[in-house]
């Protein structure tokens, strides 16, 4: 479920994001020690090739060299592979997580979305009893029907004494708190939308980091030339940025289809008659999902 203020329990997504900062400590750590090594072997280099250049002991001097520039180069990419290896496994429990936590988040908000378009439908969406169509087309609910032939004069609900008392408003224009009751139903299912969308992002940015420890690997491995590796990095990251393109896009269209239409076309329209009846507010606009 979307985390409420002053929630004891962290989300997912907090859980999360500190596994990966500790992950990126970690990393660091592993980047001084390696460092740190292979400051103490080019010390130990010097100290053994300072003789042969002293002495002017070309031959040995240039087998002692190579010698080192190879070890280090072998070092180089063993430790991108240690990296490449470990960011893989991490990727791998943040993408299993990262799964478990969409599909909560997705059976939550279907659990709540057909009962929240029941209660939609069966609002007047009329300005006046006139203004029906007939309200007798095929396919709709008889629920539907009767939000169509009534209308928003009609429109009856019961307001807590509370809200009165904070809002005198109400007295004479109910229909504003009914309005507050929509942007507030609109700006909670849409938390389930942004719930998926942290997480797909979360998950894409350490497919970035696999794919720069995969990048690495290439450029430490014989052969691999950095205009090879250049390309290869841009065309895996774009690839990247697409699919977490099209899975936002893939929650967004859901919600909107789901609910996000109906609210938006009730709101709307409670909007218009609040307007009309001098009981519009400005305020209002600034509390919708577009304000996010």
């Amino acid at each position: 479920m979307p985390q409420e203020e002053g929630d004891e329990q962290p989300e997912l997504l907090e859980k999360l994001t500190l596994l990966k900062w500790i992950f990126e400590t970690r990393e660091v750590l592993h980047r001084a020690v390696y460092d740190l090594l292979s400051e103490r072997n080019d010390r130990y280099r010097e100290m053994v090739i300072t003789p042969y250049r002293l002495a002017g002991n070309e031959e040995k001097l240039a087998h002692a060299s190579a010698f080192f520039a190879e070890d280090a180069e072998k070092r180089a990419l063993a430790f991108a592979n240690e990296v490449l290896g470990r960011t893989r496994e991490f990727c791998a429990v943040v993408e299993e997580n990262v799964v478990r936590g969409v599909e909560v988040q997705l059976s939550a908000f279907w659990d709540i979305a057909p009962p929240l378009c029941g209660l939609l439908d069966g609002v007047p969406v009329g300005s006046n009893p006139s203004s029906d169509d007939g309200g007798s087309g095929s396919g709709g609910s008889s629920q539907t029907a009767r939000g169509r032939r009534r209308s928003l004069a009609d429109f009856r609900i019961q307001i807590p004494q509370s809200e009165v008392v904070e809002n005198p408003s109400y007295i004479d224009h109910p229909l504003q708190y009914f309005y507050s009751l929509l942007l507030h139903a609109e700006k909670s299912t849409y938390q389930f939308i942004e719930s998926q969308t942290n997480l797909f992002c979360l998950l894409h940015e350490v497919n970035e980091a696999v794919l720069v420890a995969r990048a690495r690997v290439m450029e430490e491995e014989r052969g691999g030339s950095k205009d090879d590796v250049e390309s290869f990095k841009k065309e895996e990251s774009q690839r990247l940025t697409d699919d977490l393109k099209e899975k936002v896009r893939v929650v967004q269209e859901q919600w909107r289809s789901a609910l996000g239409e109906r609210v938006g076309h009730v709101k709307e329209r409670v909007g218009e008659w609040l307007l009309e009846t001098g009981g519009w507010d400005e305020s209002l606009e600034d509390r919708g999902v577009g304000s996010l």
